[in-house]
């Protein structure tokens, strides 16, 4: 059995340890992808959105499944929850050659539905790859805002 003083030995050992790794933990030490020093915080959380990324990275497969509706042409009318959201929707539409107008709330669309739906994962592809300023130039509107109009889009497609 330990004594008490071999006890508080231990204690202080493990206390110092524990410090000397947080304080490394929050210095720069661990390189980025850029090429600087960051702290372990950041290079953790970066290590472990690569992990859980790369196991989901499920879009090159759902572009060749769209592929395969190429050619069916499609007509519906979509309710969206705003006009604005409407204007917007119709005019990523037709900046991608898919008939759009809005009416009120409402889009009005028809045309390849392959094709629309490929557009769409490409765009969520690059904000996958955090490249939103491809999508922000492309489109001229916040990347955020660009894919959240596609997946409104989409929830209103399903329910019609």
């Amino acid at each position: 059995m330990a004594s008490s003083a071999q006890l508080k030995t231990k204690g202080y050992l493990l206390l110092a340890s524990f410090f000397v790794v947080l304080t490394a933990i929050f210095m720069p030490l661990f390189p980025s992808a850029q090429g600087q020093k960051i702290n372990g915080l950041v290079y953790l959380d970066n290590f472990f959105n690569q992990l859980s990324k790369s196991s989901a990275y499920y879009i090159p497969e759902q572009i060749k499944k769209a592929e395969n509706y190429n050619g069916q042409q499609f007509s519906t009318s979509l309710k969206m929850k705003s006009p604005g959201e409407a204007a917007l929707t119709a005019k990523l539409f037709a900046m991608n050659q898919i008939t759009a107008a809005a009416d009120g709330d409402k889009v009005q669309v028809s045309g390849d539905f392959g094709a629309m739906i490929t557009l769409m994962l490409k765009d969520a592809d690059l904000m996958f790859k955090n490249d939103g300023q491809a999508l922000k130039a492309k489109y001229g509107v916040d990347e955020r805002q660009t894919v959240y109009s596609w997946y409104q889009s989409l929830v209103a497609m399903e329910k019609t």
